[in-house]
């Protein structure tokens, strides 16, 4: 009996305790701390920095590290437009990380208004915080510069007296965007059929890129 009862004991001491592992760590990236996880990998550069972590087959950074196409948005006051609305593309090299993205490349721009519809294309430079949707990154809250050459159809809905109430205008923009977004240009009429243009500049204030 004695023996039994000895096997026993040597059997719950032969027990290994379960110890949890499920704690969270804190991961530091540079000087700020970016995020909770239970990690896996942590993936370095050639710099020692981190530039993604891998939590249970999942990676925290949405974003493709590289990219070559960047949609962006803007919501828009001025002249002649009233109030408009633009969508963009930036066509070019682009990085992501840790929702923050940054590229140089070819912009194109759509954006009806109320009283007018324009389209712009040229160079730019974009830098500022975004999300991503299906795997494309999405930029909001962008800042940059931009040189783009526009063609504007106002509708005649509001009357931009002297001018025409509809006319087709071509010409140069720049765009600047930090905490608020600025587009001045100075457009030049198409030709009419008595030979005249008219000079029109442009002018709006608003948000997004």
């Amino acid at each position: 009996m004695r023996q039994i009862w000895g096997l026993v004991l040597l059997l719950i001491c032969l027990i290994p305790n379960v110890v949890n592992a499920q704690d969270m760590i804190e991961v530091a990236a540079g000087d700020e701390f970016f995020q909770k996880i239970k990690p896996v990998a942590i993936v370095q550069n050639e710099g020692r920095e981190i530039v993604d972590i891998i939590s249970y087959g999942e990676s925290t950074n949405r974003f493709p590290q590289k990219s070559h196409l960047l949609t962006m948005y803007a919501i828009r006051a001025g002249y002649p437009e009233g109030m408009a609305v633009s969508f963009g593309v930036l066509v070019g090299d682009i990085e992501c990380m840790h929702r923050m993205c940054s590229g140089t490349g070819l912009i194109l721009q759509l954006e009806p208004g109320l009283n007018s519809i324009k389209a712009s294309g040229g160079i730019a430079y974009v830098d500022g915080f975004g999300f991503d949707v299906l795997g494309l990154p999405v930029g909001l809250s962008m800042a940059g510069i931009a040189v783009k050459a526009t063609i504007l159809r106002t509708l005649g809905v509001i009357d931009l007296n002297p001018y025409d109430l509809t006319a087709t205008y071509l010409g140069v923009e720049v765009e600047l965007s930090w905490l608020v977004n600025v587009t001045l240009g100075i457009l030049r009429e198409a030709a009419r059929e008595d030979g005249e243009a008219d000079w029109m500049f442009s002018a709006t204030v608003g948000a997004g890129f």
